[in-house]
This record gives structure tokens, C-alpha cells and sequence, in this order.
């Protein structure tokens, strides 16, 4: 759900952008009553691809950041409350096996770059 941004301006009437969920559009007759109202509105939900997305990437700097101290997984799982399950499917979506598959690639172009 995408939230239209507005430019609140000092007048009689300020105008506020359309209710996602009600539908209806409110006037404000003092600007910090419509910023109130703005911010009440309910931020939309991150969808399944979006959040593997940020999942993955979140991943690679794990594993750019500890290479080739550690095992990334473990590190990964430590630092973020995050379902194993979710890091194994955001690896399937960006074209992985699995997230040691990843690791696996990384450490061979590491070691292709630096003989």
C-alpha cells in the first residue's frame, strides 16, 4: 500500500493525502493536527520479497564483514532475531542453494582475485 507524500504548508486549511484505509481525505485547520493524523496512519507491510530482499542483503555484509574468520550462518543468526528458514529462501530467491552456497562462491572469487 503506498501512502501519497504532501507538503504541509501554513494556512487556513491544510490538506491532508487520502486515508489508506478509510479512503476519505481530511482538512486540518492547524498543521500540527494534520501531522498527528499523518503519522497515526499505519506504515504499510513490507511484502515477502521485500523483506527476503533485506534479509540477503543484510547476509552479504555478514559475510563480507567476517571472511574468512568464522562460519557467516552462525554470525548471521547471532546478530539478527531471524528464522533460518527466511535466510534459506532469501538464498533461493537471489539464486543460491543455500547461504553456505553463497559463501562458497564468495570464497572462491576472493581467492581467484587475490592468488
Amino acid at each position: 500500500m503506498k501512502i501519497k507524500d504532501i507538503t504541509l504548508t501554513e494556512s487556513k486549511w491544510v490538506k491532508a493525502f487520502k486515508h489508506p484505509i478509510t479512503g476519505k481525505t481530511k482538512k486540518f485547520s492547524n498543521i500540527d493536527m494534520a501531522k498527528k493524523w499523518m503519522s497515526s496512519v499505519p506504515a504499510a507491510k513490507p511484502s515477502k520479497k521485500e523483506k527476503l530482499n533485506s534479509i540477503w542483503n543484510s547476509f552479504e555484509q555478514v559475510v563480507a564483514n567476517t571472511y574468512p574468520d568464522t562460519d557467516p550462518v552462525e554470525v548471521f543468526l547471532s546478530k539478527y532475531d531471524i528464522d533460518i528458514e527466511d535466510l534459506y529462501q532469501a538464498a533461493k530467491v537471489n539464486g543460491y542453494a543455500d547461504p553456505m552456497n553463497y559463501w562458497e562462491e564468495f570464497d572462491a572469487q576472493y581467492k581467484a582475485d587475490n592468488p
